[in-house]
């Protein structure tokens, strides 16, 4: 059974609630849905996605990646925002299910700004400039690259 104290759980509540700060944060997708959006009917994935380290880590945000027909900057939003978090090569098969669309999303991480919003008057986190989070391989100067091997080099001596 898990440990719990009172006075850690008292000292939660204060901040509990509170949004995280606007910054740049890197986040873990624990839940993804695939549905369509209530006013148009458009493609949405819906990311609940909690921040990774720092003071505000696991502090949660629930992020809309919306593809609206009537606008090509949200679409282009959508599409950044899927090759953020599955790669550049990544493509959505709009004819699977909603559990294999969202599917890929879960327990990846990705890079975003928060800014703050407001949702029914109240302080809602935004995550808009969604970046991967995967390392991207050093570029190797000509200098710190090996030197080819050389036709100097006397063959192998055969076995046996």
């Amino acid at each position: 059974m898990a440990e719990f104290s009172w006075d850690d759980m008292v000292s939660d509540v204060a901040t509990a609630n509170e949004p995280i700060p606007p910054d740049t944060y890197t986040f873990f997708i624990k839940e993804a849905e695939y549905k369509l959006s209530k006013t148009a009917g458009d493609p949405q994935i819906v990311l609940k996605a909690t921040v990774v380290g720092g003071p505000h880590n696991d502090k949660m945000v629930w992020h809309y990646m919306t593809a609206t027909a009537s606008h090509a900057y949200p679409r282009q939003l959508f599409v950044e925002g899927v090759q953020a978090v599955l790669g550049n090569d990544a493509r959505i098969d709009f004819s699977q299910s909603p559990e294999q669309i969202a599917a890929p999303f879960v327990g990846k991480t990705f890079i975003g700004h928060v800014k703050m919003g407001e949702f029914n008057g109240e302080p809602k986190p935004e995550i808009s400039n969604m970046q991967s989070s995967a390392p991207v391989a050093p570029v190797l100067s000509a200098e710190a690259l090996p030197a080819p091997a050389t036709a100097d080099v006397p063959p192998p001596a055969p076995l046996g």
